[in-house]
């Protein structure tokens, strides 16, 4: 059994309300085979689909007025949406296949993602993203909604009735889960924008640093690292160089050349922030890598630092000189303020910048020391795979990555369209779920568990503010949020090692698991619990090929277990989750629903993504 399973469904155990319990006990680890279920569903879903939309009224929420009153249908998938999702197709990936790669590529499998990709290859699907536009942007978004204090929008529009999540003094979470849901034709460049926001960190909380209501300046940010997503690498060193949000947030915006009193004693130096964390965080990291990955010793056999504190005290200068474009402008690229700059000659890493050389030259000058050097590929790379995989890649897949990474075959370093082929196209990330190694996969982050669910169930708003506030709390909420990291090493660290268990007894790290103790894990299903039943309340639901599952427990929670799990639910959990759904009189078809995609989403199988 997956060893981060077993860490969950032993933490899972904890006495909760009776519903609960009972849910943690059924997700227990069996070693049946659920694979057979797909194509039972396949001729399900095409045979539903032949009758048209007169089966689809036909199979409308009857059972009583709270039903009636919770969905409005919509038309069924049509059935070559449903035939290229779910049908019987030699030689090409199967459902089961096509979620997994679904499950990393983007926030969430759904029938429509399903289709596209089965009517291609993964590597196809990736050529096709790779093609698509950005549009309905961050900042358009943010804009829209102008400066309006959130206390100040009209009435009913953010309150605690109208919202899921702590209502909070800016609109940055609310504006990032939108995109994140809502089915869009470039999913998986807003899947690696947010693997690079766990990176390239700020957080909404800038305000404490004077900037209230700051949701143009996220937006501007998180637009910057979508945008740079399928670009190169240093591309994203130099713009997240010079962006506001990363300005305020380490405080290298206004940073000044430092001064001396008369005898040439320093009595102000320059901010180290930055220049620190884009060693250690956003490029480099502290120790010197193998290509694969692992540390280099040294003679003594000891790691290798990267760099000392001399090498940051020199950066420091670098990064001097860079003020907002105007007053008040959080959105635009700093700008050079020639009078603010390091005059000195800087030596770091090795990279001499000589006396007098101009800001924005000098900051080149930096940004290809850093881009160049050869941790970059393995550094960046096995976060991304981390973040989107596994959180044990071994040192070839690693070393894969990173060689994509040095050269795309074209003799291009940093090449990020490269490097995702990579990633998601590995060996390790497509091989087949009954030969995987019982230390593949990772734990789900809280938000990408939320965001699964509510792609499934088509969660989808017309209102000028989406319906989702923050939910970073680990005691009311799920312990994460988009924009609401606790500090610049995101909600967890890409090596950490739960205490005490057998994750640690083999050397191997589970990042995710930073962010959950007693309270996070009891809370985070209880949450995702309360966001499906209050969900027709809060969106506009796509529930009409669920509910024509409905009236059948069996399909029901083969369709959900396939959608979340990629078919990874196991045979005893899928038996009890089919007799509870059962049990559950036909004609409720909504509480059918909601009980299965409760319990799956509280399973092994789903929190653990293989």
């Amino acid at each position: 059994m997956n060893l981060l399973r077993m860490r969950w469904a032993r933490w899972s155990r904890s006495p909760v309300t009776p519903f609960l319990c009972a849910m943690a006990l059924l997700a227990g680890c069996g070693t049946g085979d659920p694979s057979a279920n797909e194509l039972a569903l396949a001729d399900d879903a095409i045979e539903l689909s032949d009758a048209g939309d007169a089966a689809a009224a036909a199979n409308g929420f009857t059972a009583d007025a709270a039903d009636e009153s919770i969905v409005q249908p919509k038309a069924m998938p049509t059935r070559s949406v449903l035939d290229a999702a779910f049908g019987a197709r030699p030689g090409v990936q199967t459902p089961a296949q096509a979620a997994r790669f679904l499950n990393q590529a983007t926030f969430g499998a759904t029938v429509k993602a399903l289709a596209d990709l089965r009517s291609t290859t993964p590597s196809g699907w990736i050529d096709q993203q790779f093609q698509h536009t950005r549009s309905n942007t961050y900042l358009a978004h943010a804009t829209s909604l102008g400066r309006t204090p959130v206390l100040s929008l009209p009435a009913g529009t953010y309150t605690a009735s109208t919202m899921f999540g702590r209502r909070d003094n800016d609109l940055n979470v609310n504006m990032v889960w939108r995109p994140y849901i809502a089915y869009q034709p470039n999913q998986l460049r807003r899947r690696v924008g947010a693997a690079l926001a766990s990176i390239f960190v700020v957080n909404s909380r800038v305000a404490a640093l004077g900037l209230a209501n700051n949701f143009q300046t996220t937006g501007a940010f998180m637009d910057l690292l979508e945008e740079e997503a399928f670009g190169n690498f240093r591309d994203i060193l130099m713009s997240v160089s010079r962006a506001p949000a990363m300005g305020v947030f380490l405080s290298f915006v206004d940073n000044r050349r430092a001064e001396y009193d008369a005898s040439g004693n320093p009595t102000r130096v320059p901010d180290e922030n930055y220049a620190r964390e884009i060693m250690q965080l956003f490029s480099i990291g502290l120790y010197e890598l193998n290509l694969d990955g692992t540390l280099k010793p040294g003679a003594d056999g000891q790691p290798i630092p990267t760099y000392d504190q001399d090498d940051v005290f020199n950066l420091a200068r670098v990064f001097t000189g860079l003020v907002l474009a105007e007053r008040g402008d959080y959105v635009s690229p700093m700008v050079v303020k020639a009078a603010n700059h390091s005059p000195e000659a800087i030596r770091f890493l090795n990279t001499a910048i000589p006396a007098g050389t101009p800001t924005l030259q000098a900051i080149n000058r930096a940004v290809d020391a850093l881009f160049n050097h050869p941790n970059v590929g393995p550094f960046i790379g096995r976060q991304l795979i981390q973040r989107l995989v596994t959180s044990n890649p071994s040192p070839a897949y690693v070393r894969r990555v990173a060689l994509a990474f040095n050269n795309n075959g074209k003799g291009v370093r940093g090449d990020m369209k490269a490097v995702i082929r990579a990633i998601l196209l590995d060996e390790e990330a497509r091989v087949d779920r009954t030969a995987t190694p019982d230390v593949q996969g990772k734990l789900r982050e809280p938000m990408i568990r939320l965001t699964a669910v509510a792609r499934l169930l088509g969660a989808t708003s017309s209102n000028r503010i989406f319906p989702i506030a923050d939910l970073s709390d680990s005691f009311t909420g799920i312990g994460q949020a988009p924009l609401k990291s606790p500090s610049v090493f995101y909600f967890f660290r890409p090596g950490y090692v739960p205490p005490n268990s057998q994750i640690a007894e083999r050397g191997l790290v589970a990042p995710e698991f930073q962010i959950l103790d007693g309270s996070a894990i009891l809370s985070g299903i209880n949450v995702i619990n309360a966001f499906v039943d209050r969900a027709p309340q809060l969106f506009d639901l796509d529930l009409d090929y669920l509910d024509s599952l409905a009236s059948d427990a069996t399909k029901l929670i083969d369709f959900v277990s396939l959608m979340l799990t990629a078919d990874e639910l196991d045979a005893t959990a899928r038996a009890d989750f089919i007799q509870l759904v059962g049990a559950i009189p036909a004609a409720r078809r909504w509480d059918r629903i909601r009980a299965a995609v409760q319990l799956v989403a509280s399973s092994p199988a789903f929190l653990v993504q293989k």
